[in-house]
């Protein structure tokens, strides 16, 4: 895509501000890389012909953000002008530095606001899409598959969810006051990496509840990680089951369908018997004479060629009937055969999904962890150098008293100076 097909070939975007725009390091994922040599305009556009929403910014003949916007993108702002977000379809993190405050509320809300329009869209597709589907199944699945086919889309969405809230899980970091913006990365995306932010430490003369105050921040994110964590192994384990569960149904329907092929070939040879049985008694009855002694043996053998007869057309009747129900049971293992390919490709996406997530979030907790335990050092380090400050103060009031009597002595000794 050239220049961001020119600028979406000349379509008047949503919401265009300026900023810096930064890209993260490929490499370390811990810094950022300045995508551009001044503030460019970033813009919002509305993609007509694939309906869908990009942020486009373009510096010269470069397109230094070309993001597409999807219900599971989170944006994270990380400072008082400065906010970033993940592109997991172009694997890049992507950091906007703002030069007001404004501009970066303005580009947020937006960023929201077309976000939930983008979430609303692909909703009402997968409900289309879900109503033709349920729609052609229920006609031919039995109960317990119909039942399996909506659990497939609850639990769908209940991993849509909770992917949505894993993503969403990232520490928030303090208020930058100065005029240029200052980037920090936090964890806000889970395919790109982990990358912590910069927390500075405690300088001795600061303040004792800043320091209590980032402890507590970092023992509530690490508390937050851990449960989104377990919500994400919670969710690879309820997709195992549900495949299990296709997987077993698969089995029955197969065992049924052998099961009627067995029943077919039965019936086939009994009608097959039947059939010579009542050949050789219309040969009988042809070939015997007509003496007076077999008049009654030839109505006897006509009474039992009608009743073979008979019997005969109800097997093909049954026959039929089977062959049908073979028919039916070929359709709805075909059916689900392409059902349960669809899914299996879908669920194992998302399960390399929550495995990528689960690391990176066991790498995030490590790393909190790590910083929790050097902030709790630091905090011992800033206690230790004020109880000695405190020792110090102690000896030097002790010391100024005994000067204190000292020049009293002096002055009560000599009165007349």
């Amino acid at each position: 895509m050239t220049l961001a097909s020119d600028a979406m070939m000349g379509e008047q975007p949503l919401l265009s501000v300026k900023a810096h725009v930064y890209h993260i390091d490929p490499k370390s994922k811990k810094s950022w890389i300045p995508a551009t040599s001044q503030a460019v305009p970033v813009s919002f556009f509305y993609d007509s012909t694939r309906t869908l929403y990009r942020i486009i910014s373009v510096e010269g003949t470069k397109a230094v953000i070309n993001s597409i916007v999807t219900p599971s993108m989170v944006v994270t702002k990380t400072s008082q002008k400065f906010l970033q977000w993940s592109d997991s379809r172009a694997n890049m993190v992507y950091g906007l530095g703002f030069s007001r405050e404004e501009d970066l509320c303005c580009f947020l809300d937006k960023f929201r606001e077309v976000k939930d329009l983008s979430q609303k869209q692909q909703h009402d597709e997968d409900e289309q899409q879900s109503v033709v589907s349920t729609s052609s199944l229920s006609v031919t699945l039995p109960p317990v598959t119909q039942a399996a086919h909506s659990h497939n889309n609850g639990a769908a969405v209940l991993v849509h969810q909770t992917s949505s809230q894993i993503r969403s899980t990232s520490p928030a970091s303090s208020a930058s006051s100065s005029s240029s913006p200052r980037p920090l990365v936090t964890p806000s995306s889970i395919g790109a990496g982990y990358v912590h932010p910069q927390t500075p430490s405690p300088a001795p003369g600061g303040s004792p509840s800043n320091a209590g105050l980032n402890e507590s921040q970092l023992r509530v994110e690490n508390e937050r990680l851990r449960d989104a964590f377990a919500k994400s192994s919670s969710n690879a384990d309820k997709w195992k089951i549900q495949l299990k569960s296709l997987e077993e149904e698969k089995q029955r329907l197969l065992k049924a369908l052998e099961e009627s092929h067995a029943n077919l070939r039965r019936w086939e040879n009994e009608v097959s018997i039947y059939r010579t049985r009542v050949a050789e008694l219309e040969n009988r009855k042809h070939g015997s004479g007509e003496s007076v002694d077999d008049l009654s043996n030839a109505a006897a053998l006509r009474g039992e060629v009608e009743r073979l007869k008979s019997l005969v057309e109800s097997l093909e009747k049954r026959n039929q009937t089977k062959d049908a129900d073979i028919t039916n049971l070929n359709i709805r293992l075909e059916e689900l055969r392409t059902k349960e390919s669809s899914i299996s490709h879908s669920n194992l996406e998302k399960l390399q999904t929550m495995e990528s997530d689960n690391r990176a979030l066991k790498l995030c907790i490590n790393d909190l962890q790590e910083k929790l335990s050097r902030q709790v050092g630091l905090n011992e380090n800033f206690r230790s150098e004020l109880r000695q400050l405190k020792i110090h103060m102690s000896k030097q009031v002790v010391d100024g008293k005994k000067m204190e009597e000292k020049l009293a002595e002096l002055i009560g000794n000599n009165p007349s100076g």
